[in-house]
């Protein structure tokens, strides 16, 4: 009996080591070929999608120069490299590989612009919204003069975010950053002109030909106002 059961003890262990040394293989193979294993699937992608480009030969530029920029001694141009790869995946409609490079670019330099730009543009072309707004405003916080990532913002707002009653606040912001400037202006003059405040439409749109006297489209929407108004 006790030959039996010593008998068992040894085999159970010679089960328990053989699954340990399996599994200890295959994390191994994981750890060590996994890696390549992805790398030359994403490899070979990235190339359907350059020949699948709409001009191959440009597409293939921009990767050639990704490459180059992260495999040279100069850790400087790391930023630069990783902003090409999100561009070329940007261009492919990758939109989410983008995002990737881009935090990528971010990571070495958290005050490019250009890069935050390109997240909030590519969080946008996916329809998350939040995420787009959060990193214009980044943009924002570095450089209040962009009058143009004011726009953006306003933009979604208006027409992706359901906080129209925040247009106006977030315009007001720009123009305290940039006093007159005839974007904005414009801007809140047409955002004014669609909800249907025409007064108010017709205020900026005059504030716009005090800026630029030479503004034939608000010197048409100044007139066309003027008339609803009188009607």
């Amino acid at each position: 009996m006790y030959r039996q059961l010593r008998k068992k003890e040894r085999r159970t262990k010679f089960f328990v080591y053989l699954i340990a040394g399996i599994v200890v293989i295959i994390v191994t193979v994981i750890i060590f070929y996994y890696p390549k294993y992805t790398a030359q699937k994403e490899k070979k992608h990235l190339e359907e999608l350059i020949e699948n480009y709409s001009n191959p030969e440009q597409a293939r530029k921009w990767v050639s120069s990704a490459e180059e920029k992260l495999s040279d001694s100069d850790l400087s141009n790391d930023n630069k490299g990783y902003f090409e790869y999100g561009f070329a995946y940007y261009q492919f409609k990758e939109f989410d590989k983008a995002i990737d490079y881009f935090k990528k670019a971010l990571e070495k330099n958290p005050k490019d612009i250009t890069s935050l730009k390109n997240t909030a543009n590519s969080y946008k072309e996916l329809g998350e919204y939040e995420k787009s707004e959060e990193y214009f405003k980044k943009i924002v916080e570095i450089d209040s003069t962009r009058a143009d990532i004011y726009i953006e913002i306003a933009t979604l707002y208006w027409h992706h975010m359901d906080k129209k009653d925040e247009v106006q606040e977030i315009i007001s912001k720009g123009l305290v950053a940039n006093p007159d400037n005839p974007d904005l202006l414009s801007f809140l003059a047409s955002f004014y002109k669609d909800t249907g405040e025409k007064k108010k439409a017709l205020q900026y749109y005059e504030e716009v030909l005090k800026v630029n006297p030479d503004n034939e489209g608000a010197k048409i929407e100044v007139e066309k106002l003027k008339k609803e108004l009188e009607d």
